[in-house]
């Protein structure tokens, strides 16, 4: 019986000693890519504003704009909005640094999301 209970006591604390970990604050890099012509362009992390501006891609460079900031590891939700009409939700989780780049393609008015875990390259 003495036995059971130690192994009870250890399943216990296991359990307990994993529930309080310690998450850890990654960088979220959001970079604007492709095709943006003096659109206005809203991009939310979990619902806080994180770019809201007007955003015209450097043909040279192919960045129209960027943005970065933090975030503990787990899901969040990207929300993208382009001239307060196209807009396009995803969730992705976050377990280290990630880049998200956001394209736009005015004929179809779609949306286009990359998530890398590497720096994109420009020009």
């Amino acid at each position: 019986m003495k036995k059971s209970a130690l192994y009870l006591l250890l399943l216990a604390f296991t359990v307990f000693s994993s529930c309080e970990k310690e998450l850890k604050d990654y960088n979220l890099a959001i970079d604007l890519q492709s095709s943006f012509d003096q659109d206005n362009v809203q991009v939310f992390i979990d619902g806080y504003p994180e770019y809201d501006q007007k955003a015209t891609t450097n043909q040279l460079l192919g960045l129209a704009g960027s943005t970065t900031t933090t975030r503990t590891e787990g899901y969040h939700q990207l929300k993208v909005v382009i001239n307060n009409s196209t807009s396009k939700t995803s969730v992705f989780p976050l377990n280290a640094n990630l880049y998200i780049g956001i394209n736009y393609n005015v004929q179809s008015k779609e949306i286009t999301v990359l998530y890398s875990n590497h720096p994109f390259g420009y020009d």
